[in-house]
C-alpha cells in the first residue's frame, strides 16, 4: 500500500547531525529542541531503516523520548519504544522499516518525507543516538546491526557488524583457530566495505595471520561498523567501561570522531571535552618489577584540529614532544611520526565543536620513520611546528642521532 505522509509544520533545526551518503546520525542536541520537527527527506525516497538507541539509566533522555514520535501517515512511533527494539535472541537492534513511497503533494520532489516530532521543552534531555538508513545504501553483503550495551554475539557472522551506542564502551573478539581480517570504520553499513561513497579513514585493521588473535578497542564513538573478509565465527562481547590506558594495538581517537568527508562530530553528554590517554608496548618482567617493552612503533594521525588545540604527544621514554595539528583544508590532515619507545601520553584539549582525531599505532621489528612532523622540546617555539617542507629529512636524521 502506498504511505501518504502527514507533513507538519517545519521549524528550523540545528544543522549539527552528522551526515554520510545514505544515512544521517543525530544527537540529543538535534533531536531534544523545543518546538522543533526534524525531517528525514532525501535519504527515504527509496525507503530506509530508523534506529534508535538510549542509555537505561539516562532517565531524563528516557522520559523525554516519549514525547518523541517518529511517524508518517500510517506508522507512528515514539522514540522511547523504538530504542526498546531488541531481538532477544540474537540481540541484534531491531529497526522502523519504511519502504519506498510518496509524499503529499505538498513536497514537489514527491520523496518521502519522515517526519521526527519532540513535544517536550527539555533542551538536550540526554544522551541519545537516532539512526536513519537508505535503502540505497544497502549491498549484497548481510549485515547485522547491534546495541554496544546489549550486544551478545556468539551466532555466525554477518560480514557486516554495526554497533550503535551513545556512550563510551568496549568492544572485543576471542580469538580462533581459523583466519580472518578485519577492517573497522567510524561509519555505518554502506562505508564498512573498503572505497565507500563517504571516504572514510580505517579507525582498526587486523590482517589475516593464519590465526585470528581477536582483538580489544575501547571505543568513544557513536557508531563503528566491520568488514570481515571471511565468513567465519567470530564472537563478540561488549562492557559499558572505558579506560584511558591501552596498548599499541589499539585506537584513539576524540569522542564523537568519523573520520569520512567532512569530519563531522557526534556529541553527547556522556563524551568529555578533554582527553589525556597513556598507550604503551606490551608488558614485560615479574610480579612487581612489570615494566613495558620498547618497541619500534608508528603513530599515524587522522587530524581536524589547529594550532589552538594540537593533539599533544610525549614519548616519555626519550623525553620528546610532539604537536600535531592539522585539516583537510590545509592538506595536512594525515601526519605520521615514529619513535622506538615504550610509554606514550597523549594530552589534547578541544577548543571547537568539530575538533576531532584520530591515532592509530603500527608497531614492528624494523625502526619507522617520521613523516611532516618535528619532535619539540616544550621549550621550542610554535613557530616551530609550521616547517614541513623539509620535515620528513630531518625526522629521518634525528632517528639516526638517537
Amino acid at each position: 500500500m502506498k504511505h501518504i505522509l502527514l507533513l507538519s509544520v517545519l521549524f528550523g533545526f540545528t544543522e549539527s547531525e552528522v551526515l554520510f551518503s545514505n544515512s544521517i546520525l543525530y544527537d540529543q542536541y538535534d533531536i531534544f529542541q523545543p518546538t522543533t520537527t526534524t525531517f528525514v527527506n532525501n535519504l527515504c525516497k527509496e525507503g530506509c531503516s530508523v534506529y534508535a538507541s538510549i542509555p537505561p539509566d539516562a532517565t531524563d533522555a528516557l522520559e523525554e523520548a516519549k514525547k518523541v514520535t517518529i511517524y508518517d501517515f500510517e506508522t507512528n512511533i515514539t522514540l522511547f519504544d523504538l530504542a526498546a527494539l531488541i531481538d532477544p535472541v540474537t540481540t541484534q537492534k531491531k529497526s522502523l522499516d519504511f519502504p519506498n513511497g510518496y509524499s503529499f503533494a505538498f513536497d514537489q520532489a514527491k520523496q518521502r518525507v519522515i517526519n521526527i516530532n519532540y513535544s517536550g521543552d527539555v533542551e538536550a534531555a540526554g544522551p541519545m543516538l537516532l539512526y536513519v538508513f537508505s535503502n540505497t545504501g544497502k549491498s549484497n553483503v548481510p549485515f547485522e546491526v547491534y546495541e554496544a550495551r546489549t550486544m551478545k554475539r556468539s551466532i555466525s557472522p554477518a560480514r557486516i557488524v554495526t554497533v550503535l551506542s551513545p556512550e563510551p564502551f568496549t568492544i572485543g573478539t576471542n580469538p580462533t583457530q581459523l583466519g580472518n581480517t578485519v577492517y573497522s570504520y567510524a561509519a555505518g553499513m554502506e562505508n564498512a566495505i573498503n572505497y565507500g561513497p563517504d571516504q572514510c579513514v580505517k579507525v582498526f585493521e587486523l590482517n589475516d595471520q593464519g590465526s585470528f588473535p581477536g582483538f580489544v578497542l575501547n571505543v568513544q564513538l557513536p557508531i563503528l561498523s566491520f568488514f570481515f573478509n571471511m565468513d567465519t565465527p567470530v564472537e563478540f562481547y561488549t562492557r559499558i567501561a572505558y579506560s584511558t590506558v591501552t596498548g599499541f594495538d589499539q585506537f584513539l581517537s576524540t569522542p564523537g570522531f568519523n573520520g569520512c568527508y567532512g569530519m563531522q562530530v557526534y556529541r553527547s553528554s556522556l563524551y568529555k571535552d578533554s582527553l589525556e590517554h597513556t598507550v604503551s608496548g606490551e608488558k614485560e618482567g615479574r610480579i612487581m618489577t612489570t615494566s613495558f617493552r620498547l618497541t619500534n612503533v608508528r603513530v599515524d594521525a587522522t587530524l581536524n584540529t589547529d594550532e589552538d588545540s594540537p593533539v599533544k604527544i610525549t614519548d616519555v621514554t626519550n623525553n620528546k614532544d610532539f604537536d600535531l595539528w592539522g585539516d583537510n583544508a590545509h592538506n595536512n590532515a594525515q601526519q605520521s611520526i615514529a619513535m622506538n619507545s615504550k610509554l606514550l601520553f597523549i594530552k589534547w584539549n578541544k577548543q571547537y565543536t568539530r575538533s576531532s582525531f584520530l591515532l592509530r599505532f603500527a608497531t614492528s621489528d624494523i625502526p619507522f620513520t617520521s613523516t611532516t612532523v618535528i619532535p619539540t622540546q616544550p621549550t621550542t617555539s610554535s613557530a616551530y611546528r609550521n616547517i614541513l617542507g623539509v620535515a620528513s629529512l630531518l625526522a629521518v636524521l634525528l632517528s639516526l642521532l638517537n
